[in-house]
C-alpha cells in the first residue's frame, strides 16, 4: 500500500487514504493530516472529508459516502 501511495504521489494523482481501516491507511492518512495542503488542493469542504476519513467509529456505508463526497469535490476543482 506504501508503494501505491508513493506511485501516486510521484504521478500527481491525489491518494485517498482511509486512516478509519487502520494499519497501514491508517499511517498514510496521517501523513496526509499533518500537510492537507500538499496533497490536497486548498478547499475546507474536502479537507473536512479527508479528515471524516479518519473516524474509526463510521460505519463501511458512511465511509463510502465520505470517499464519494471527496471525489465530487475533487472533480470540481
Amino acid at each position: 500500500m506504501e508503494e501505491e501511495f508513493e506511485l501516486c504521489i510521484k504521478h500527481k494523482v491525489i491518494p485517498i487514504p482511509i486512516g478509519a481501516t487502520g494499519y497501514v491507511s491508517k499511517k498514510l492518512w496521517d501523513r496526509v493530516m499533518v500537510k492537507l495542503s500538499d496533497y490536497y488542493p486548498n478547499n475546507d469542504d474536502l479537507f473536512n472529508e479527508i479528515k471524516n476519513l479518519g473516524n474509526n467509529k463510521s460505519s463501511t456505508d458512511n465511509i463510502i459516502k465520505i470517499i464519494l463526497k471527496a471525489i465530487a469535490i475533487l472533480q470540481k476543482i
